[in-house]
């Protein structure tokens, strides 16, 4: 199964968003497939919680968080050198088994401190649906302004005894707008929406 979707998203905050879905395309059965829609979480590392209730009924601390040196161990896996910046690839870790943390590695870029990629597993004993589940995400400067959010790819799977499913899910975010003011009403119950010509 393969699906392409082009989107318009405004978002303002998690609980402000409006997506308009420009253009679909679906091939096979694509039930199984994970975040056609921008309603289906927020994996923003930025967050102090990281709210995806299609995947986890709970969500999770993010490492950077204001509690994050508590709930996690870091460790400095490499430092690399690019365009006269020091970036530092540092390893992430639960400190316990029962928290609702993430695991896996972020890179830092000196001086400025801003995350430029994000790689994460979420917890298998917290995930609805899923056996495995991985985020992998790239953060570049965006228009001279803000670190952004600009590729996002997740791979998951889940084994049953009736069934087996497996996905691949690449999410590219571009033209932003930023510091865009939207109308009063602009934010509605209508979340998402599919445009006729899609």
């Amino acid at each position: 199964a393969m699906a392409e979707i082009v989107s318009h998203l405004d978002w303002a905050s998690d609980s402000k968003i409006k997506e308009e879905r420009l253009a679909v395309k679906k091939n096979g059965n694509t039930n199984g497939l994970f975040y056609l829609s921008a309603t289906e979480g927020n994996f923003n590392i930025y967050n102090n919680l990281i709210k995806v209730p299609r995947v986890s009924e709970v969500p999770f601390l993010s490492p950077i968080s204001y509690s994050g040196l508590l709930a996690y161990r870091f460790k400095t896996l490499k430092i690399e050198r690019k365009n006269g910046h020091k970036y530092y690839t540092i390893q992430i870790k639960p400190r316990q088994v029962s928290n609702v943390t993430v695991e896996g590695e972020i890179t830092i870029q000196d001086t400025i401190f801003a995350i430029t990629h994000a790689r994460f597993s979420l917890p298998s004993y917290h995930l609805i649906h899923y056996d495995f589940f991985e985020v992998d995400q790239q953060y570049q400067f965006v228009q001279n302004k803000a670190w952004m959010l600009t590729r996002e790819q997740f791979n998951y799977y889940s084994r049953s005894s009736k069934e087996k499913l497996s996905g691949q899910t690449l999410v590219v975010f571009s033209d932003y707008e930023l510091n865009k003011q939207f109308g009063r009403n602009h934010f509605g119950s209508e979340v998402s929406s599919t445009a006729q010509t899609a």
